[in-house]
């Protein structure tokens, strides 16, 4: 197994429904990913990756608060995490696992990978490091 990518931000950044976190310090090799200021990961490269995400967020509402895995916009089964803020400000963390099998072109299509909060928060640091398996 070898790390390929490290997406980080350690700046608290707004996040809404449905809107990719962003990252504002990356380190990857280009040869596999690409990265798009609006939060998108493109792998380049066919391959089984495990895909580690940690996110402390704050609350700005009651309730879930949850971020889900996506990849070419479709929710990846398992691929979250979620803690209960009992008030306004509380703050948790959410810590997730996934493994991606990544076919690209010519055997299939380039695939995209995005963390979204399925409600407004504050992400306090948001950190993604990205492994090949195979």
């Amino acid at each position: 197994m070898k790390t390929l990518g490290k997406f980080v931000n350690a700046t608290a950044q707004a996040a809404t429904d449905g809107n990719p976190i962003t990252f504002n310090t990356t380190k990857y090799c280009p040869k596999y990913f690409d990265y798009a200021a609006n939060g998108t990961i493109t792998f380049k490269k066919t391959g089984t990756y495990m895909i580690f995400a940690n996110f402390t967020t704050t609350a700005t509402a009651t309730g879930g608060q949850v971020i889900y895995t996506y990849e070419n916009n479709v929710e990846v089964p398992g691929a979250s995490g979620e803690w209960t803020a009992a008030t306004i400000g509380d703050t948790g963390n959410m810590a997730f696992t996934t493994v991606s099998t990544v076919k690209v072109a010519p055997y299939g299509t380039t695939a995209t990978l995005t963390f979204e909060p399925l409600n407004d928060m504050t992400i306090n640091t948001a950190n993604v490091i990205i492994v090949l398996v195979d």
